[in-house]
């Protein structure tokens, strides 16, 4: 039909994560951490939204080749 819808997602979703994982890890070791229990969530839910990226990208190139 024409638009598939999980391309511009899936660049989005992958942009915002790599922003996140740069900032995750410029931000490795600071105290504001303490509160997550030292556990850097921006480092990890920025790896989450990469690899959601992907896949949805992944998809949305493998739909328009059949």
């Amino acid at each position: 039909m024409g638009i598939d819808i999980r391309i511009p997602i899936g660049g989005m979703f992958a942009l915002l994560g790599l922003l996140l994982i740069f900032y995750g890890l410029l931000t490795n070791g600071d105290p504001m951490y303490a509160r997550s229990l030292h556990l850097n969530a921006n480092l990890w839910w920025g790896l989450v939204m990469v690899a959601f990226g992907g896949l949805m990208l992944y998809y949305g190139a493998r739909s328009k080749k059949s």
